[in-house]
């Protein structure tokens, strides 16, 4: 991460209780790297900079595609298993599934 923007996120995070993490790269344009580096890269920087600044809650929203579509109509918790096949669906796709699975970790690792 660029030394200006890692100062930034962490001028963000400070004496911050609550972060909504809404933000990502959805347009269809782009190739896997671009999305990789801003759904990814940037929710595990962000994840990285509440835990320093010790954020007590980190709420990061998502997408509903990522649970595939044998959910539609049905509930989804944060135990639902991600979509097996999400590689199939493309970059915007995978990208958000990514980022949740890391946000899943996180969370796991920091209890």
């Amino acid at each position: 991460m660029q030394p200006s923007l890692a100062a930034a996120i962490a001028r963000a995070t400070h004496d911050i209780d609550t972060i909504y993490h809404t933000a990502a790269r959805v347009s269809s344009g782009g190739d896997r790297q671009r999305f990789e580096d801003d759904n990814v890269i940037a929710t595990e920087s962000l994840l990285e900079a509440a835990e320093a600044a010790g954020v007590r809650r980190f709420i990061h929203i998502s997408s509903a595609g990522i649970y595939g579509a044998d959910t539609a109509g049905t509930e989804i918790e944060e135990n639902t298993p991600l979509d097996p096949r999400i590689e199939e669906r493309g970059a915007y796709a995978w990208s958000k599934a990514e980022a949740d699975r890391r946000v899943r970790a996180f969370g796991e690792n920091s209890r």
